[in-house]
């Protein structure tokens, strides 16, 4: 963690990955999972893609294992997002669907404030030009975040809208051209 706080990424696999194999052999889910996902996250971040969607993979599995709901999400936007960068563009997307589903279904104070994989989700929309439902996933994720006070979850959420508004703005010019 420390490595890539400092920005030495490609230094902070082996030990990432070490990290993992601990929690792994020790059979603690709780752990493996999150350690999973941020070693995908990782993986991204260095280009190393194909990796990082068997990593996300994996997180999915020990989420599984652990019986922990929020995880259970977190670790499937983390697979949809590697899914997404790698063009399994309709994969991803049913991963984001089946963890919107599965939210919904679960009172707001259980769910958490805007989550990263929510901001992920809403990102695939901008990139597939649905600019009207990443607006509309956006503007409740900001009420729930400012509810919440959660700052990321507020920014996150408007940096959507912003990025809508831009996309708009660009086919409308794009229109007048």
């Amino acid at each position: 963690e420390h490595l890539r706080a400092a920005g030495r990424l490609s230094e902070a696999e082996a030990p990432m990955r070490a990290g993992l194999k601990g929690a792994v052999d020790d059979e603690n889910w709780k752990e493996a999972a999150p350690r999973s996902e941020i070693l995908c996250d990782l993986l991204l971040t260095i280009g190393k893609i194909e990796t990082a969607v068997t990593c996300g993979r994996e997180s999915v599995i020990y989420a599984d294992l652990s019986g922990d709901a929020w995880q259970w999400g977190e670790s499937r936007t983390t697979l949809a997002e590697a899914l997404r960068e790698n063009g399994d563009i309709e994969e991803a997307r049913q991963l984001f669907k089946t963890v919107e589903v599965s939210r919904q279904r679960t009172p707001p104070s259980h769910v958490g404030p805007f989550s990263v994989g929510a901001f992920r989700y809403c990102y695939l929309l901008l990139s597939l030009r649905q600019l009207p439902s990443a607006k509309r996933r956006a503007r409740k994720a900001i009420e729930v975040a400012e509810n919440e006070r959660f700052v990321l979850g507020t920014a996150l959420g408007e940096l959507v809208l912003g990025r809508a508004d831009f996309l708009e703005a660009q086919r409308a010019s794009e229109e007048i051209l």
